[in-house]
């Protein structure tokens, strides 16, 4: 693949980041809860000047260069360049929305619009514009435009400048860290819940590589043993809740660890 194109999927990646953060402030303006002005800030002021300055212009010259190599195919796809003038025109209602909240509609309802334009326009071109310039471009094609794109770089992933975007990129990875740690809670929660016996949490530990086992007494208690030590006892209870216990222990363990829920 194109490095161009490598660099314009990543640049999406970020975007999408980026979008994701809008969107939680989507959420947490649609249910009555502070938004951080700090962010909206600081990502309209990205979306006001890296996409127009160092994104799309790659975009619209690999756009021009099709339109060249196959009119008819760039003919179904749209006109690329005015799309892009879309964008830029509802980055600036989301900017004066923002900044001046009684001069426009609702700040939510123009956020909301912002991002499935974008996220619409982002999907467009990784399902139908990418494929259509890799089918029809040479390799002549690209050594000149990855020549041309070369020093355009993301700011915002860019650890080496532009440094006014650390604290948005800060934002990103805290955001990410978070929602990571929930999913990963999820899908703990959701192991926990399908887990009701003894031996479906022995195999559980099994399976993930773990040499927890739950053991049952004969006085109705029940112990946690991990390779040939006890760890604790639970007292005379249901074995589904023997289960609970044992497998909040293996989570407290994972957390003491920096471990996902149940890994190895």
């Amino acid at each position: 693949m194109s490095e161009s194109l490598l660099m314009l999927r990543l640049e999406h990646r970020n975007t999408s980041a980026l979008l994701n953060c809008l969107e939680h402030q989507l959420t947490l303006i649609r249910s009555g809860e502070p938004m951080s002005p700090r962010l909206m800030t600081l990502a309209i002021d990205y979306f006001e000047h890296f996409p127009d300055q160092c994104h799309h212009p790659k975009e619209d010259l690999i756009y021009r260069v099709l339109r060249q190599r196959n009119p008819d195919l760039a003919e179904q796809l749209g006109d690329l360049e005015e799309d892009h003038k879309r964008l830029a025109d509802t980055t600036r209602e989301l900017a004066s929305a923002f900044r001046h909240p009684g001069d426009s509609p609702p700040l939510a309802d123009i956020l909301e619009r912002f991002l499935a334009c974008y996220r619409g326009h982002m999907d467009a071109e990784e399902t139908h514009f990418f494929p259509a310039a890799l089918e029809s471009l040479t390799a002549n094609d690209w050594a000149s435009i990855n020549f041309e794109v070369f020093d355009s770089d993301d700011p915002l992933f860019d650890h080496s400048e532009e440094e006014q975007f650390a604290e948005l990129r800060d934002i990103i990875n805290s955001l990410d860290q978070r929602e990571s740690a929930r999913l990963q809670f999820q899908q703990y929660a959701t192991r926990l819940q399908s887990m009701q016996s003894q031996s479906d949490f022995n195999q559980a530990m099994e399976e993930t590589g773990r040499s927890l086992r739950l053991l049952r007494f004969t006085d109705q208690s029940w112990g946690l043993d991990a390779e040939g030590e006890l760890l604790f006892r639970i007292p005379p209870c249901s074995e589904t809740r023997a289960v609970w216990c044992a497998a909040l222990f293996d989570r407290g363990m994972d957390a003491a660890h920096g471990h996902a829920p149940g890994s190895a």
